[in-house]
């Protein structure tokens, strides 16, 4: 998921990844970080690195 809110300085973006638990749909885990906005193919790339990135520092997952 991607979105933004209003903050101080404008638009505070962040983006989330998550995982549920299939047949219960509960949620497992899940990681969010503050992103920029991926309007471009290497912005986009950019972000899903650092969502993976997140997840295998994760030592509980």
């Amino acid at each position: 998921m991607f979105g933004g809110v209003p903050g101080p300085d404008g638009i505070d973006q962040t983006a989330q990844i998550a995982l549920f638990a299939q047949g219960t749909d509960d949620l497992v885990w899940s990681r969010t970080l503050v992103a920029q906005d991926p309007r471009t193919p290497d912005d986009a790339e950019r972000l899903i690195n650092e969502l993976i990135a997140a997840s295998s520092q994760d030592t509980e997952f």
